[in-house]
C-alpha cells in the first residue's frame, strides 16, 4: 500500500498505465476510488497517479488541518516523491480548486489542465452542502443521507431506477474507508475558504470541463471562476450532472483524453 509521509500525515496514492503523467485529485468527500468509472480509460494512454487527498480514503489522520493550500502543496509533495517534475493534472470539484492553485503557484509543474465541475461555491452551494454536513452530524442514517446527496450528484436519469438509487446508497453507506462527518465539514469549509485566485499565473493550457445539468456548480460560477487564465478552453457534457465523470464516463475521458494528446501533438511540432 503506496504512502507518502507528510508532518502529521500519511497520503495514500495508487499509480496505474502508460505514458505521460497524469494526476488525478478528486472532489469533496471522494477519493482515488472516485475515478473508477474513467480510471481504466485513461490509463490506456497515461500514467496516471491518484491520491486520496486529506480527509478522506486511507489518507490519515482524518482529522489533520486541511486547506486548498495545504491539499496543493500534498499534491506537489507527492509529484516530488514519485521523481515527477511536470505532469498533467486532472481536479474535479475541490479538486479542481486545488489542481487550478498547484497550477497557478508551480506553474513549472503542469503541462497541461484539466478543471471539471469546478469553480467558486456560492451562498446556495455553501449552505445546501452546510445543511447536509449538519444533517449527518445529528446522525441521520447514512443510507438516506447518501439518498440525499446523490440529488445533488447525479442526473435525472440516474433516479430513474429506484432499486439502482437503493443499491448505490446502500454501497456507499458500507464503504470500508468512510470519511469522518468531521472531515466532510473541514473539506467543506476548505472548498468554501478556497475561492480560486492567481489564474494570470497558469501558464498551462487549460480544459473546463462542466456539467449541463450541474446544479452545485453552475457553468457561470465556473466561467466567472477562471475567466483570468491565460489560455483556456471550455466544453460542456450533454445530460450531466457535477458527477459528470459517472454520468457520462465515456464522453469525459474522450474529452480528457483529446485535450492531453493534443498537448503532445502540440510539444512535438
Amino acid at each position: 500500500m503506496p504512502t507518502l509521509q507528510r508532518v502529521g500525515l500519511e497520503l495514500y496514492y495508487e499509480r496505474e498505465g502508460s505514458g505521460p503523467p497524469l494526476l488525478l485529485i478528486p472532489g469533496l468527500a471522494s477519493d482515488c476510488q472516485s475515478w473508477a468509472p474513467v480510471r481504466a480509460t485513461l490509463a490506456r494512454t497515461f500514467s496516471l497517479v491518484l491520491m486520496d487527498i486529506r480527509g478522506v480514503g486511507r489518507s490519515v489522520p482524518h482529522d489533520a488541518p486541511l486547506s486548498v493550500d495545504l491539499l496543493a502543496d500534498d499534491a506537489v509533495a507527492l509529484l516530488d516523491e514519485l521523481g515527477i517534475g511536470r505532469t498533467h493534472l486532472l481536479g474535479h470539484s475541490l479538486g479542481g480548486l486545488v489542481a487550478h492553485r498547484l497550477a497557478a503557484r508551480a506553474p513549472a509543474r503542469v503541462d497541461r489542465l484539466v478543471l471539471a465541475a469546478s469553480g467558486a461555491i456560492d451562498a446556495r452551494g455553501a449552505g445546501l452542502l452546510g445543511d447536509l454536513a449538519t444533517a449527518r452530524e445529528a446522525g441521520l442514517a447514512p443510507q438516506l443521507w447518501f439518498r440525499l446527496l446523490f440529488q445533488w450528484l447525479f442526473r435525472p436519469g440516474f433516479f430513474a431506477e429506484p432499486r439502482r438509487v437503493a443499491d448505490a446508497a446502500r454501497l456507499a453507506a458500507a464503504y470500508p474507508y468512510p470519511q469522518p462527518e468531521g472531515a466532510f465539514r473541514a473539506q467543506l469549509d476548505a472548498a468554501v475558504d478556497g475561492a480560486p485566485q492567481g489564474g494570470a499565473n497558469i501558464a498551462a493550457p487549460t480544459l473546463v470541463l462542466c456539467g449541463a445539468l450541474d446544479l452545485l456548480v453552475s457553468k457561470a460560477s465556473s466561467r466567472a471562476s477562471f475567466a483570468d487564465i491565460p489560455d483556456l478552453e471550455w466544453q460542456e457534457l450533454g445530460d450531466a450532472a457535477h458527477s459528470l465523470h459517472w454520468d457520462q464516463p465515456a464522453a469525459f475521458a474522450a474529452a480528457v483524453s483529446a485535450f492531453l494528446t493534443a498537448s503532445r501533438a502540440a510539444s512535438r511540432r
